[in-house]
Order: structure tokens, then C-alpha cells, then sequence
């Protein structure tokens, strides 16, 4: 795992069959002492605790994203890495799963869409607020730049994914709240 300050947080298994990188969660940043550290921590205490390496990520980096909002260093607790756990994040692939198997077990329904959102529009803004009315948790699936190439050309897509995924979070955010 090695963590990338702003740019989040890139994990490889032992064996390099399983990579992916998680984006920081934004936040008004106070003094990123102990950021790794803490990183660290939560990684292996979610792993001893039975997580997958997937969900041990985001919990690390959601613990990060506490701490840093901190000033000095300082410590952070179970209640402060999940209270804002509605807020709308971004979610490696590989953790879905068990995020979904969390939610339902909450008793939360669910609906997903999935989509390009290459160069969003009205029609892209009226499809997700009907979803996020018909349950209680909307799962957004986003099309990756590789997946566009090959079904709609070498040219696409038109905006790079990290900014897609950006744009929407940003649309889907609370009126007033920040992630």
C-alpha cells in the first residue's frame, strides 16, 4: 500500500493480481501529521478484523481523511470514520460487494445505475435524481476510459474518468455539504 497525499491511496497485493488506487475523500486539510501512520493503522486493524483488502483501503483512507482534518497530531475513532458514511464517495469496484452486503443488511434499499457520463447533460442529470428518489442508497457505476475506447473509439472518451467520477459526485452531493 503506499499512500499518495493528495492523490489518494494505491494499494498491490503480495502477489500483483490485485491493484487499484482509491482517491483521497476532499476535506478542509489541517495538518497532515500522522496521515500515514494512521493509514497504516486502520489498514491492518481491518485486515485482522476480517475486511477484504478493498474495504481495509477505504477504511484507511476515510481514517485519514479525519485525521488530516485535525490539527497536531491526533487520533481518530470508529464513530468518526463512518458518521458521514451517506455522503457520497467514490468506491473501488472490488468493494462493492460488501458494501452492498453492509447496506442491505441495514436494511437499505439500493439502486444502481451505470453509465459513460462523457460530456454530462440534462438528460444524465434527470436519470440520476429519478434513481436516487426510487431507494435509499444510489450506487453510481462509471464506465472506464479503457471500456469507452473499445466500444466507441479511440477518440473517446471526451473527458478523462477521474473528472467524470468528480463531476458526478459533485452532482450528487447534498445541497450545502461537502465529501
Amino acid at each position: 500500500m503506499l499512500t499518495l497525499g493528495p492523490q489518494g491511496i494505491r494499494f498491490c497485493s503480495q502477489s500483483g493480481d490485485e491493484q487499484f488506487e482509491v482517491p483521497t475523500i476532499a476535506r478542509e486539510v489541517f495538518d497532515v501529521s500522522g496521515a500515514g501512520d494512521t493509514v497504516a493503522a486502520a489498514f491492518a486493524l481491518s485486515l485482522a478484523a476480517g475486511a477484504d483488502h478493498a474495504t481495509a483501503v477505504a477504511i484507511a483512507n476515510r481514517a485519514a481523511s479525519v485525521v488530516v482534518g485535525k490539527f497536531g497530531t491526533a487520533t481518530v475513532t470508529p464513530e468518526e470514520i463512518f458518521q458521514d458514511a451517506d455522503v457520497p464517495r467514490l468506491v473501488p469496484r472490488a468493494a462493492l460487494a460488501s458494501l452492498a452486503t453492509t447496506l442491505r443488511a441495514q436494511g437499505k434499499r439500493i439502486v444502481s445505475v451505470v453509465g459513460s457520463f462523457d460530456i454530462l447533460h440534462n438528460g444524465h442529470v434527470h436519470l440520476l435524481n429519478e434513481a436516487r428518489t426510487t431507494g435509499d442508497v444510489l450506487i453510481v457505476g462509471l464506465r472506464s476510459d479503457t471500456s469507452l475506447r473499445s466500444s466507441k473509439g479511440p477518440e473517446r472518451p471526451h473527458v478523462p474518468e477521474q473528472q467524470r467520477a468528480e463531476m458526478l459526485l459533485a452532482l450528487l452531493l447534498p445541497k450545502g455539504s461537502e465529501t
